[in-house]
């Protein structure tokens, strides 16, 4: 199926499709996009089955895989079934509406260098297959989404968390390398370790609710980002080192059993708390542990 030839090409799939070949959406060589529409207004989006593969191509993030049904409850669920493959370069996986639910059991993978998958912005989007980013690509979770599969970055390669989630939620994460950056909101304990490797809190990204550890060489690395109610445990570390200038909010507390580093030790970065804002009450630094400031 060529979704691809003709720049915004648009295909309407309704109530499902059995796919045993392959789909290409948008160009591989970025000069012309594809769209595919999963159900529509009052009508339901189905299911892809089959054994088939879905190629994104090389345009920005106009190729777009959309469940387009309005309707409410399974009606507005599109499934990506187990033997489905979708890999390529740029693109969107999104619901249309807030009611709207992608299930992914197959496999869904950012695999070209310099190329960025978004799943997410409205709706719900729950893996229990595979999703990977590897070969240097970008990986984006936006809005409400879970997984009981597998979260898979290699190396060179880039993993957003964004939107709202629990670790616990994310089902089994492996790493091989790459960079993870939390940008949403995770609510929870989140436990780094060897296995995960350190983690970047940027953009205004937010822990909430929960315990940090860090062990095996993680730690966590603020750029600009919330603790909102967390505890540190003991030998644990949160770095505002790495990034000169790096901004960590406190909100509501925080017992810090472990230790902050807050600017480098040589003066070449600093960092800085900050407890409370408007709106966010600034509670009580408690704990037994250490805040070590740099030379700047």
């Amino acid at each position: 199926i060529d979704v691809a030839t003709l720049n915004g090409a648009q295909l309407d799939v309704n109530r499902g499709l059995t796919l045993n070949g392959l789909m290409s959406v948008g160009r591989v060589d970025g000069s012309g996009y594809g769209q595919v529409y999963f159900g529509d207004t009052g009508v339901a989006s189905g299911a892809v089955s089959g054994n088939g593969s879905i190629i994104l191509g090389g345009q920005g993030s106009n190729n777009i895989i959309y469940n387009y049904s309005d309707l409410g409850g399974a009606d507005a669920t599109l499934t990506l079934g187990p033997g489905i493959t979708m890999h390529g370069k740029n693109g969107q996986i999104i619901n249309r509406s807030a009611s709207g639910t992608i299930i992914n059991q197959g496999v869904i993978a950012a695999d070209v260098s310099g190329g960025t998958l978004n799943i997410g912005t409205n709706g719900a989007f729950v893996n229990q297959g595979t999703i990977s980013a590897t070969n240097g690509a970008i990986l984006t979770l936006s809005n409400a989404w879970s997984s009981t599969g597998t979260l898979s970055l290699g190396a060179t390669s880039t993993l957003n968390l964004a939107g709202s989630f629990t670790q616990a939620g994310m089902g089994t994460f492996t790493r091989s390398g790459g960079t993870v950056n939390l940008t949403g909101t995770l609510t929870g304990n989140l436990a780094l370790n060897a296995g995960t490797g350190s983690w970047n809190l940027i953009s205004g990204g937010t822990v909430r609710n929960g315990t940090l550890s860090t062990t095996g060489g993680s730690v966590l690395v603020v750029s600009n980002g919330v603790l909102d109610g967390m505890s540190v445990s003991s030998n644990s570390t949160v770095d505002l080192t790495i990034v000169n200038g790096a901004q960590a909010s406190i909100f509501n507390g925080l017992t810090l059993n472990g230790n902050v580093n807050q600017g480098k030790a040589d003066g070449s970065a600093y960092g800085q708390l900050y407890f409370g804002s408007a709106g966010n009450s600034a509670g009580t630094l408690s704990g037994n542990g250490t805040i070590t400031f740099g030379g700047n």
